[in-house]
């Protein structure tokens, strides 16, 4: 049986406190994770969770970042809807600024404020950073 998609995005959220979303980045996969992040970064305090919540501790292999091991988190499903979210709805008045002077054309729902709820939809909203 394969294994869930999910399990392979990673969502970083750049912010001391993980409760609160800060830059949420989202990978495609833990390789563009280590693409795309210094290793400074695994030094600070930012957390990582997999596309079904689990905390993904990273590490490094000389100077690029990687996924050491994933662990079930408590919580981190809705901590992940949290972030994700909060991504939206920064994405959302970007794009009604740019709908403003013509530049997007929001969905119906998108002018009615109205974003996914579950994390596969909130995913198809905000997309891939890489």
């Amino acid at each position: 049986m394969p294994g869930n998609w999910l399990e392979d995005v990673i969502v970083v959220n750049e912010n001391i406190d993980p409760q609160m979303a800060g830059d949420v980045q989202v990978y495609r996969h833990e390789v563009a994770v280590g693409l795309q992040l210094e290793h400074w970064y695994v030094d600070e305090p930012h957390m990582a969770l997999t596309g079904i919540g689990d905390k993904a501790i990273l590490g490094l292999r000389g100077s690029l970042v990687i996924v050491e091991r994933r662990e079930p988190f408590a919580d981190g499903a809705q901590l992940l809807n949290q972030w994700l979210t909060a991504k939206a709805l920064h994405l959302l008045s970007v794009r009604r600024d740019r709908a403003r002077k013509g530049k997007v054309q929001l969905s119906a729902l998108e002018a009615q404020g109205v974003l996914p709820e579950t994390v596969e939809g909130l995913l198809v909203y905000v997309g891939f950073d890489h």
